[in-house]
């Protein structure tokens, strides 16, 4: 590397070398971030959702319920910005949440994601929250 350096800074592009290293840095600091962030989460999710975990959830006109070892909460449906299903699990985004909740599609009884789907149909663009 040093001799690579070397030939560059000889050459005169120092500056070149100088933002390529830096470029190089962000990279590779975003990188291992990113890996370790995605760990984290990994380890955390297989935590509340290990094999034997019991979580419940209910859905009343206003709000979801959910709760088990390490979870409670009640979030109004209007807090909801979008929800996916993408196999046995439901993706939920939250206003102010930058990542989407995760959570088993067990705990979605038939009618609980079209109501949520529904709210946020009749949100128009004005009071929608943005996630």
């Amino acid at each position: 590397m040093f001799l690579v350096a070397h030939v560059l800074l000889e050459g005169g592009d120092a500056a070149l070398l100088i933002a390529g290293g830096l470029l190089g840095g962000v990279v590779l600091i975003a990188v291992t971030n990113a890996v370790r962030i995605t760990s984290q989460i990994r380890r955390s999710a297989g935590t509340r959702l290990a094999e034997g975990v019991v979580l419940n959830s209910r859905f009343d006109d206003q709000a979801a319920h959910f709760s088990g070892p390490y979870l409670e909460q009640t979030v109004p449906y209007r807090a909801f910005t979008a929800v996916s299903v993408e196999g046995d699990w439901v993706f939920l985004r939250t206003k102010g949440v930058p990542q989407a909740t995760v959570l088993p599609l067990a705990l979605f009884p038939g009618p609980a994601i079209e109501k949520i789907r529904s709210v946020l149909g009749s949100l128009d663009e004005r009071t929608r929250p943005k996630g």
